[in-house]
């Protein structure tokens, strides 16, 4: 029998070969592999929930779902590692591509939201641990993301390394606030 472990990797394998092969043309969409690997995705996900649901041990308890808190802050986690996945990956291409960086000076660009994601995640820890609020962290870190955001989708073959960096770090700064207001709220609940 196989362990929820190995469903959720199976799981994960079909929906990103799925994606892949649709993705990068290499099938069409309607195609039979395409098709066939998405559902097999989808098969694999409901049998790994029935595991999760049944077995002893569980790795995720989905009985945790029911906390809307819990719930909640899942989602924010899953679409913030989506963009943050999303734009450094664009980042790092449009810095090579477009403005001619070498791969070095593009990995040094973007350094710099992950340093400010530290700085902002140990702010915020700090914050919280004052003033025991983390709603207006939130809101706070949801505005600072939004803005970095804003200014790196603006980016055309004009602008500057600094005006990158500058929204690099706003950026993460805001994601430093919602990893950390995530995690606490989650663990809390």
């Amino acid at each position: 029998m196989f362990s929820a472990r190995c469903w959720r990797a199976r799981r994960r394998s079909a929906l990103l070969l799925g994606l892949t092969w649709g993705g990068d043309q290499t099938y069409a969409w309607s195609s039979v592999q395409v098709i066939g690997t998405l559902v097999g995705a989808l098969i694999l996900f409901v049998l790994f929930l029935v595991v999760e649901r049944f077995v002893s041990e569980p790795i995720l308890p989905l009985d945790l779902f029911r906390n809307q808190v819990f719930g909640v802050s899942a989602l924010l986690s899953l679409l913030q590692m989506m963009i943050l996945l999303g734009f450094a990956l664009y980042v790092s291409f449009f810095l090579q591509g477009v403005l001619g960086q070498s791969a070095t000076a593009s990995g040094l660009t973007t350094t710099s939201q992950s340093v400010s994601m530290v700085i902002g995640g140990i702010v915020t820890g700090i914050i919280i641990s004052i003033i025991k609020r983390y709603r207006i962290l939130t809101i706070l870190g949801a505005l600072i993301l939004t803005c970095g955001f804003f200014l790196l989708s603006r980016m055309d073959i004009h602008t500057n390394i600094l005006t990158i960096i500058v929204a690099m770090v706003l950026s993460g700064l805001g994601m430093g606030v919602f990893f950390s207001v995530l995690n606490l709220t989650a663990q809390n609940s």
